[in-house]
């Protein structure tokens, strides 16, 4: 998923996300993290459009929430981008990561 439309689309995107995974876990935790029952799978759909060039993590967010509740991501508004925002910036504040949706 590209918020932005930045032209890195499908599967080739999602490798790459997927190595970086691979590789921050390597880092972080000193061996490799059990992939063996990952499907990685690229769609192309319609999704909420990313209007500026700083809330990146807070769609990757809302799309994370989104499709573990099996919603769908096209749906996502601008004002609940914001929503999220705050919540998310709350949460920091606040000390508490888990977010109520």
């Amino acid at each position: 998923m590209d918020s932005l439309r930045t032209g890195k689309v499908g599967k080739a995107l999602v490798e790459k996300v997927f190595r970086y995974l691979q590789r921050e876990h390597v880092e972080r935790y000193g061996n490799r993290m059990n992939t063996d029952n990952w499907i990685l799978t690229a769609q192309t759909r319609k999704i909420a459009r990313q209007r500026d060039g700083y809330q990146c993590g807070v769609y990757v967010c809302m799309y994370a929430m989104m499709i573990s509740m099996e919603c769908d991501i096209g749906d996502i508004t601008e004002v609940e981008i914001q929503q999220m925002r705050r919540k998310i910036i709350l949460s920091i504040l606040q000390g508490n990561i888990s977010i109520k949706w």
